[in-house]
């Protein structure tokens, strides 16, 4: 899951710049889909088919997107610069910290629970009763994306709570 971010400088942004024609096309397409459905989900199967592009190469130009930070995970796609003048549904809240919908926690979860080999991350205990960690917790910065999220038995994320790994190591 993704998030588009779009800013006033984006045109001149050597990161923008630096990237292929077509990645530049997506993303003001996604911006201008986004932008006309006055919401900050660009729906990308709408962009994908407006684009023209083959799938290969619309995927090249998403991950392209996503290698230079335009697209970052943990969000399904929200317009950051739209965030402001239109509602975030299915979350609340400021984009850095509210939680994805429920069926997007739940492909996160499987994610996470496949990619860790339903291994918690913590203790090495594997299988059981397994939960979804923030490794840097919410409350403190942290994000719902996937590289901030851990499979952890149900001991050891309910003793870590809202700490930092360091923190519930270190017994603070």
């Amino acid at each position: 899951m993704d998030w588009f971010r779009m800013y006033s400088e984006f045109s001149t942004d050597p990161k923008i710049k630096a990237m292929s024609s077509f990645a530049q096309k997506l993303s003001l397409m996604a911006h201008e889909e986004a932008g006309k459905r006055k919401t900050c989900y660009p729906n990308w199967r709408r962009v994908e088919s407006l684009s023209g592009f083959a799938p290969d190469l619309f995927m090249a130009c998403f991950d392209e997107l996503c290698g230079a930070g335009i697209v970052a995970d943990g969000f399904p796609s929200v317009l950051v610069v739209l965030a402001d003048r239109y509602p975030l549904p299915p979350m609340s809240g400021p984009i850095g910290s509210s939680r994805p919908s429920a069926s997007i926690w739940a492909r996160l979860r499987t994610f996470v629970f496949n990619r860790d080999n339903f291994t918690c991350a913590y203790c090495g205990h594997r299988g059981g009763r397994l939960e979804c960690d923030h490794v840097i917790p919410v409350s403190k910065g942290g994000h719902h994306g996937e590289d901030n999220l851990v499979t952890a038995c149900f001991s050891c994320n309910r003793s870590k709570r809202a700490k930092s790994v360091s923190e519930w190591r270190d017994g603070k």
